[in-house]
C-alpha cells in the first residue's frame, strides 16, 4: 500500500489495484475526478476493464505509477508538470503507458 497527501492505493494479492481519497486530477485511475472514501478499482487504459498484472506501485504529488509483471510502466493523475512523462501536460484519468523497463 502507498499513500501521498491526498490519495492511497493498495496492490492486492490478485495483482489488481484499489485506490481512494482525493481525485481532483484522476489520481484514482477510474476514469473520473470524483473523490471517494471507498476503494475503487483502477481500470485498464485499453478497454476500461480492471487493470491487473501489477508488480509495484508508487503514489505521490497527485499522481500514481505502476510497474507490471512484464516491466511496463503506467502512470495517471496530475500531469501539470509533466509527471506522467507522456509528452503532454494533460491530467490522465486512466493508467497511461509511459514505457518499459
Amino acid at each position: 500500500m502507498r499513500a501521498d497527501s491526498g490519495h492511497t492505493c493498495a496492490l492486492l494479492k490478485d495483482t489488481t489495484l484499489r485506490c481512494w481519497g482525493l481525485n481532483y486530477a484522476g489520481e484514482l485511475g477510474n476514469r473520473t475526478i470524483i473523490d471517494t472514501a471507498t476503494p475503487v478499482t483502477v481500470l485498464s487504459p485499453s478497454d476500461a476493464s480492471v487493470i491487473s498484472g501489477i508488480a509495484a506501485l508508487d503514489c505521490g504529488g497527485g499522481d500514481t505509477c505502476t510497474v507490471t509483471q512484464e516491466g511496463e510502466v503506467y502512470c495517471w493523475g496530475g500531469n501539470e508538470r509533466g509527471h506522467i512523462n507522456d509528452g503532454t501536460l494533460t491530467d490522465r484519468y486512466l493508467p497511461t503507458w509511459v514505457g518499459g523497463l
